[in-house]
This record gives C-alpha cells, sequence and structure tokens, in this order.
C-alpha cells in the first residue's frame, strides 16, 4: 500500500470514528479522549515510519569513531534537543540508534554498514506507460496510424510534440542552422 492511499486509509478512519463514537456512548468526553487515543497512535505509527526512512538513508561506511560520530551530527540535526544514543554492533556491522525526545516519544533503528541501496532511496526512475495516440494525415481522414504516447501527455501536449518532431522531420536543414 503506498503512502498515500494509507494517509488515506487513516483520514477515513478517523472521519468514520469522529462520526460514530458520538453515537456508541453518550458520554462526549469519553468519545473525545476515545478519538484523541486513536489518532494518537495513528501519528505515533506515522513518525516511527519516518524515523526508520530517515535511519535508512544515513549512509555508514564503517563503524569507526569519526564515521560513528558524524551519524550523531546528523542525527542532532535532525532531532537537536533528544537524546541520542549510538551503539556500534562490529559482529552484526551495525549501528543501533535510540533517540528519545523531551516529550516523550522514543524511536529506535539500526543502520547497517555499507552504501544506502537504491531501494532505499528516494529518488528511483519511474519508467513511463506508453498509451496509443491515434494520428491521422489532414488530405486523409480515413487512414489512422496509431503512435505512441506516454500516458502524463495529454492528448493536446502529444499534439504538439508530434508537430515539433514532424517540422525537424521535414526541414532537417533548416533547423540545424537556427540552432547555430
Amino acid at each position: 500500500m503506498n503512502k498515500e492511499a494509507k494517509k488515506s486509509n487513516e483520514a477515513q478512519l478517523l472521519d468514520l470514528l469522529k462520526r460514530v463514537l458520538p453515537e456508541a456512548t453518550r458520554d462526549a468526553q469519553l468519545a473525545e479522549r476515545i478519538y484523541q487515543a486513536i489518532e494518537g497512535e495513528l501519528k505515533a505509527e506515522a513518525r516511527a515510519l519516518a524515523f526508520e526512512k530517515f535511519c535508512g538513508g544515513i549512509e555508514l561506511p564503517n563503524l569507526e569513531q569519526k564515521t560513528v560520530a558524524d551519524v550523531k551530527l546528523q542525527l542532532a540535526a535532525s532531532f537537536g534537543d533528544g537524546d541520542i544514543t549510538l551503539k556500534p554492533n562490529k559482529k552484526e556491522q551495525s549501528l543501533m540508534v535510540e533517540v528519545a525526545l523531551p516529550e516523550g516519544g522514543q524511536f529506535s533503528s539500526e543502520i547497517k554498514v555499507g552504501p544506502v541501496t537504491a531501494a532505499d532511496s528516494e529518488e528511483q526512475e519511474v519508467t513511463m506507460k506508453f498509451v496509443p495516440f491515434p494520428v491521422c494525415l489532414p488530405g486523409d481522414k480515413e487512414l489512422v496510424w496509431l503512435l505512441a504516447k506516454r500516458e502524463n501527455l495529454t492528448p493536446e501536449e502529444a499534439g504538439i510534440a508530434l508537430s515539433k518532431l514532424e517540422e525537424e522531420f521535414s526541414h532537417p536543414r533548416q533547423q540545424r542552422t537556427h540552432r547555430r
């Protein structure tokens, strides 16, 4: 499940609770406390996932003291007033990270020695799907050609791209002189 769908499900759940709880109990304060507890738990879970993702993006080439100190600086920049504890594990080739926030939140994660993998990286290349794009010549409307366009292009944008390509194809020498 992607992040947007999960947020949407959580929002739907909270909306449903806001409607159902007042009907299920006559105690408005109890309904509000239940709602706030569930909302707080969902937020805590989201923060824990964000912390895991943050730690997954930290590169740890080795467990030397200077490298561990650099990781601590990165964590201190993000969690300035939090209590940060780092425990190198040479046997497992990992670094245990614990952050205790002043308001009571506590997070822990493990960073493995090695470069950040492409799967952990936010910037994964997305390949676009292609969809059929019908084209016909102005003089022969019965002959329809099916070309492909990226699915994120509107028909108008695809038509503009096709016109530019057609122009370059029909006047290649003029295009070269204009570029100089």
